[in-house]
């Protein structure tokens, strides 16, 4: 957890500010090729597609209740899930809700 909390942070801190904006940081080329050297997807798409995550891997449950609802919707999914029933709270670190 120790290593996928700090790689979180290395992620965060190459595409997002201390304020969470959408910025390039001076490390986001080399993530962009790591990424792409591990996906094999250009660099270049990753760049555009970037998600946020967390600058600490903290999980928000109401995104992942957003997410499953959208996938539900596109029928990609056909379980309504909780995702109180999967995360485990013993390792993730949740988000506070708003």
């Amino acid at each position: 957890m120790t290593a996928y909390r700090q790689g979180s942070r290395d992620y965060h801190d190459a595409f997002a500010t201390k304020d969470d904006r959408r910025a390039d940081g001076p490390d986001t080329p080399a993530m962009l090729a790591l990424l792409a050297k591990f996906t094999g997807i250009p660099g270049s798409l990753i760049d555009r597609a970037a998600p946020y995550l967390d600058s600490d891997g903290r999980v928000a449950l109401s995104d992942l209740v957003h997410q499953i609802a959208w996938y539900r919707a596109q029928h990609l999914m056909k379980a309504a899930l909780d995702p109180k029933d999967f995360v485990d709270r013993r390792y993730a670190l949740l988000m506070p809700e708003h």
